[in-house]
């Protein structure tokens, strides 16, 4: 593994832990709605679904400068 892999999934983890975090989890546990759907579970699945995505994108895109190479 590349040093430039590590770093970026170590930010990505810095990032989810921010993310998952009480203080910013608060912000969004709110009695509103969009489209019948609790804010607050709007932000926790699409917060989890954005890393899920991000460390996807990184994990490929370096498997393919690796095979290219």
């Amino acid at each position: 593994m590349n040093s430039t892999r590590k770093a970026t999934l170590i930010v990505l983890c810095g990032a989810a832990i921010l993310l998952f975090n009480t203080p910013i989890l608060s912000i969004f546990n709110i009695s509103a709605f969009v489209g019948g759907i609790p804010v607050f579970y709007l932000y926790l699945f699409g917060a989890w679904l954005f890393i899920i995505l991000a460390t996807a994108w990184v994990v490929r895109r370096t498997n393919n400068d690796v095979e290219n190479e």
